[in-house]
């Protein structure tokens, strides 16, 4: 987390941006300065920080603050201006008849204010908590990115890993698909892009020995292939799959039933030429 102490001049106790009522402003009457405009958040930072989009999250933010121009303050290469300026019309370069308020002073904050309510625009409550002792945007732009960062690069690792290890298994073509699609969505949501070759290949690379056929053959192709399309012949080969395993149960069921039949009709053939000798001849043996 970045320190607490700063040699930036700290607002005042009331939480507001300096006016000219603090005293006299060098070069710009109070009527010029109350006149000044600065950047609005002119488009909405739909996007709010967790702890598994910080790099997006920070995309976003970048881009707001360079087109608005205060990517120098954000970053900490413009630091606070002193607060106070020497009075021209005093003697003496070290005591004041009247405090001289500067007016880029004034600028500053309230252009490192703009930029703080951007950022807790686009945070949750708890975050804000986390953030409220600090004073300038630099100082919590490094906190989120040293808290955040390291969160979002194990979190693309894990997805990198997810989509390197998916199997089909069990699962429909539709769904196995549609999970890999949705692991690529996640590392592009986090600024890691998938192109649609790595997605073909991640989706191959998990389908089971059945498919191994259907594999060569796209392999084996010139021309390329979208995954639109990829996932249409995937389904139509599972289909075809299904039908087969459907015939070849089919054929065992029949086959097992035939077999059955068949020991049936065998046993009762041993039944019908077995017959006991009952008669003299077969009682002559006995001895009681």
């Amino acid at each position: 987390m970045a320190d607490h102490s700063t040699n930036m001049t700290p607002l005042q106790d009331s939480g507001e941006v300096p006016t000219a009522g603090t005293g006299l402003i060098m070069g710009q009457t109070t009527s010029q300065m109350k006149n000044q405009s600065f950047p609005s958040l002119g488009q909405s930072l739909t996007i709010k920080l967790d702890r598994n989009n910080f790099l997006i999250w920070r995309n976003q933010m970048l881009n707001v603050v360079i087109a608005s121009g205060f990517d120098d303050i954000l970053d900490g290469t413009r630091p606070c201006p002193p607060h106070f300026l020497p009075d021209p019309n005093s003697t003496s370069a070290t005591t004041f008849k009247t405090p001289v308020v500067n007016p880029e002073y004034i600028t500053w904050q309230r252009q490192n204010r703009l930029v703080m309510s951007w950022i807790y625009s686009s945070l949750t409550e708890p975050m804000m908590t986390q953030i409220m002792s600090y004073n300038t945007s630099h100082e919590i732009w490094e906190s989120l990115r040293q808290s955040f960062a390291s969160a979002s690069r194990a979190h693309i690792m894990e997805l990198r890993l997810h989509l390197q290890t998916i199997r089909k298994g069990g699962l429909s073509m539709l769904d196995y698909v549609l999970r890999i699609r949705n692991i690529c969505d996640n590392l592009t949501a986090v600024g890691e892009l998938v192109s649609e070759q790595d997605q073909i290949m991640a989706i191959l690379g998990g389908l089971g020995p059945e498919y191994n056929p259907f594999v060569v053959t796209i392999t084996s192709r010139a021309e390329p292939i979208s995954i639109e399309e990829l996932q249409s012949h995937l389904m139509v080969f599972e289909r075809r799959l299904e039908r087969q395993r459907f015939v070849e149960e089919q054929t065992l069921i029949q086959a097992n039933a035939a077999l059955f039949q068949q020991q049936k009709n065998r046993k009762k053939t041993y039944n019908s030429n077995f017959r006991p000798n009952t008669g003299q001849n077969s009682r002559s043996i006995f001895w009681w």
